[in-house]
């Protein structure tokens, strides 16, 4: 993910969101029309893994970041938050009836279509011309994340991170 939003910082959330929404639909057909374990874990683990990259908050939450006010950025980034979790809450009862009523591939693939409908939604993280242009010090990848990991907030964030993503795994 931070290589994903680093990207998007430089090309456009627009562009790393429709590169993150094709290699989504990608991953699904793959793990759909898979006939080994090998390319069933190539669509789920190497094309979704970067899509995801490409399709959540290392994209989003910088362009909410750039355009929302000092005041709102905050309240806009837990809006955000929230419609995501929402999503993600939603969809598991949706992907079981998909997965009862027509099997797993059938599933997949009807989540691939599903999953274009994320195209119309990556068009709001149009920026304006003038976000991509600030004065003053530009930092580097390497500065950012030598700032991020000596912050102990950050370092204790991450952990957190890692210890749910570890156990959800």
């Amino acid at each position: 993910q931070p290589i994903t939003g680093a990207l998007a910082d430089k090309f456009g959330a627009l562009r790393i969101m429709i590169i993150g929404v094709a290699l989504y639909v990608a991953g699904l057909v793959v793990m759909g029309l898979a006939t080994s374990g090998t390319a069933f874990a190539t669509g789920a683990g190497v094309l979704i893994g970067i899509a995801q990259s490409g399709t959540t908050y290392s994209v989003v939450y910088g362009v909410i970041g750039r355009v929302a006010s000092a005041e709102k950025r905050v309240w806009a980034m837990g809006i955000a938050a929230a419609a995501g979790s929402f999503g993600q809450f939603l969809m598991i009862p949706v992907e079981q009836t998909l997965i009862s009523t027509m099997g797993w591939q059938n599933a997949l693939f009807i989540l691939a279509f599903l999953a274009c409908f994320m195209l119309p939604l990556a068009l709001t993280l149009r920026e304006p011309k003038m976000a991509a242009t600030t004065t003053g010090h530009h930092q580097t990848i390497g500065e950012a994340t030598r700032e991020a990991f000596g912050n102990r907030n950050f370092q204790l964030l991450t952990l957190g991170y890692f210890v749910c993503g570890f156990q959800v795994v």
